[in-house]
């Protein structure tokens, strides 16, 4: 995702079954985040860069960097007004979730292939059930959001704590963590990856001396 290529808000329904009520309970959240508070964008701006630090399941653990870039253009119910007031009756940190789960659902797509299917109850392990193609290659997928984060120590340590939560119930899964603005450049900041529960090495018996 580093060849200019905008993830459009809009693509979210062709993305995943779920993808309509992505678009519609959390776009709002997401424009908002993006273009107004924390980072505030020129009126008429319909994109925003955002940088990925990812781990993908085919990495073996090694982290990549991506810049990718997403957009609301098209949307028609999604103007910076309506936008302001959704914000206003949203608490804060429900917006800062809701946003996060955007930029997941854009990124595990692009990014991995895969579709979010459908919200996973409280306790579970994780907040999404996603799919690779076949109907068998399913996992967890746990969601979170940081509003701002001037050192990037909270990120990196709620990235931890994501990581540990999910593989309590899961052997693989992801762990996905937006920051809005991150460090001192203050610009938006996510990770995306996937983490997979160490296995233990077989401890071999003990032979006695011969006598």
């Amino acid at each position: 995702m580093d060849n200019g290529t905008v993830l459009e808000l809009a693509s979210l329904p062709q993305r995943h079954p779920i993808g309509d009520m992505f678009l519609r309970r959390h776009g709002p959240d997401l424009i908002v985040r993006l273009s107004i508070d924390p980072v505030s964008l020129p009126p008429g701006t319909t994109t925003c860069d955002i940088r990925v630090d990812r781990q993908s399941r085919m990495s073996k653990g090694q982290s990549t960097q991506h810049l990718c870039v997403i957009g609301w253009n098209d949307l028609a119910d999604c103007s910076r007004e309506f936008c302001l007031h959704t914000h206003e009756g949203v608490p804060e940190r429900d917006a800062t979730e809701g946003a996060a789960i955007v930029v997941m659902a854009l990124l595990i797509h692009e990014l991995e292939g895969a579709t979010v299917l459908k919200a996973i109850d409280i306790g579970d392990g994780g907040d999404y059930l996603i799919q690779f193609g076949d109907a068998t290659d399913q996992s967890l997928v746990e969601v979170s959001g940081v509003r701002k984060d001037v050192t990037g120590v909270r990120s990196r340590s709620r990235l931890v704590e994501k990581k540990d939560q999910v593989l309590s119930k899961s052997p693989t899964s992801y762990a996905s963590v937006t920051t809005f603005s991150h460090s001192k450049a203050q610009t938006p900041h996510s990770y995306l990856h996937f983490v997979e529960k160490e296995r233990k090495k077989p401890t071999g018996r003990k032979r006695g001396k011969r006598k």
